[in-house]
């Protein structure tokens, strides 16, 4: 599963080219999934196995007769322990996106310098200068 997640992100960062030509919706699938979810997908995919697997060996467990509680409770808690990092996965990965985006509103410095320009008109910084500069009323 790691070899499928490295394959992905070297793909989809441009490092490697995998197409398959007679499958253009998995080409379009895999396109919406970089530009919404970006190397977060891997993460996501591989807690998704774990959370099937753990549910997987919850079911066999219930299924036999003779119930070991201790059993029940250590399946029970790493189907709940899945849940929790898929849900803080997402946590993380939305507080990177609002930081990413709130650098590019401010005004990237990295983006600025390959630029070699001023602050773009939408920052907030020109705000900033334009609110300071006016005359007040």
């Amino acid at each position: 599963m790691g070899g499928v997640a490295t394959i992905y992100a070297m793909n989809m960062s441009g490092m490697a080219v995998i197409s398959f030509p007679e499958l253009p919706l998995l080409h379009q699938l895999l396109d919406a999934a970089w530009i919404n979810l970006r190397l977060s997908l891997p993460f996501f995919v591989l807690v998704l196995l774990g959370f099937a697997l753990a549910l997987r060996h919850l079911r066999r467990i219930l299924s036999v007769d003779t119930l070991s509680g201790a059993e029940v409770i250590r399946a029970e808690q790493m189907v709940d322990l899945c849940i929790t990092l898929f849900f803080g996965i997402g946590v993380i990965w939305t507080a990177i996106g609002m930081r990413s985006a709130l650098l590019y509103s401010l005004g990237d410095p990295v983006v600025r310098r390959r630029r070699r320009g001023p602050l773009p008109y939408c920052s907030v910084w020109w705000m900033v200068v334009f609110y300071l500069r006016s005359p007040l009323q």
